[in-house]
């Protein structure tokens, strides 16, 4: 729900809203204007307040808080919530916090020592960290990249996607680029359960090798990451390495939900690669959960 969104957008996202002729042409104008190159307040279907740009892919639409991913985030918060231990939550791709705060909505924040958002694009960045202020939580909003290396790179945008929220990290780029570091070198406490969400483009399996001593070390850890199978084509990895890898740290459980029509298959085995499993013409959120002691 908008709280102070301009008329113009409003009126557009009634239309839309009642089916009415022009709503969509009308953001597309809006857009092409630039009318839509700024921040308002918007409410979390929990009440709190939360910014967002008026460009944000459905940001229109009033349920649009109550539909993105809401049975990954749900079933990645019941894994946080198995045990009492203090939680690292720690969210790479944060874009501007929104899968962070909803995961907060779900969880009980008194657990939560620490939340880690990391965001590469200086936009988001900026809208992040103010959605991170005030929670009442310790929270490090980076401005940077992740992978298993540290290093300079670039965000570019793929050939399928041109939108901001496609854009992936490549190696290389001056020294005022995009810093890449790892999770491992973040340093994060053991002991506790470490959540990792893990939205790159691409990057989703170099990212947990270079987390491997942190999901280690942890007594429990929760991994989200997403299966896009375009994504999938352009690096030449199957989302499975990624089950694969946090297989062997330890036992786990997982589940893959459809983003858009709220499939889930929990079959999924490391011994086919995931494309082979599942349509590849979807894409999923995958949650995998650590099981101490094998259970």
């Amino acid at each position: 729900m908008a709280k102070n969104a301009p008329w113009y957008f409003r009126l557009a996202s009634a239309r839309i809203r009642e089916g009415k002729r022009g709503g969509w042409a009308l953001l597309r104008l809006f857009h092409k204007l630039g009318l839509l190159d700024r921040v308002c307040g918007f409410t979390l279907p929990n009440g709190e307040p939360i910014l967002m740009p008026l460009s944000w892919p459905g940001v229109h639409d009033p349920d649009v808080f109550v539909n993105y991913e809401p049975d990954a985030i749900d079933f990645f918060a019941a894994m946080i919530e198995t045990d009492s231990d203090p939680v690292i939550l720690v969210d790479c791709g944060a874009d501007v916090g929104v899968f962070g705060r909803l995961v907060l909505s779900k969880i009980d924040t008194a657990r939560v020592r620490q939340i880690i958002a990391i965001e590469p694009n200086a936009d988001s960045f900026e809208i992040l960290r103010r959605n991170l202020s005030d929670l009442g939580i310790a929270a490090t909003p980076i401005l940077g990249a992740v992978s298993d290396h540290a290093g300079i790179g670039r965000l570019v945008s793929p050939a399928h996607d041109s939108g901001a929220h496609s854009k992936y990290i490549e190696e290389g780029g001056t020294a005022d680029g995009v810093s890449i570091q790892t999770i491992d070198g973040l340093d994060i406490a053991g002991g506790g359960v470490v959540a990792l969400k893990v939205d790159v483009e691409g990057a989703e399996l170099a990212v947990l090798r270079g987390a491997r001593a942190t999901l280690g070390g942890a007594a429990r850890f929760v991994v989200q990451f997403e299966a896009h199978p375009a994504v999938a084509r352009r690096t030449g990895i199957d989302p499975i390495e990624c089950l694969r890898f946090c297989a062997a740290i330890g036992p786990c459980r997982w589940r893959a939900f459809v983003e858009k029509t709220g499939q889930t298959y929990d079959s999924v085995t490391t011994d086919r690669l995931f494309f082979d499993q599942v349509p590849d013409d979807r894409i999923y959120d995958v949650v995998a959960a650590s099981v101490p002691g094998g259970e």
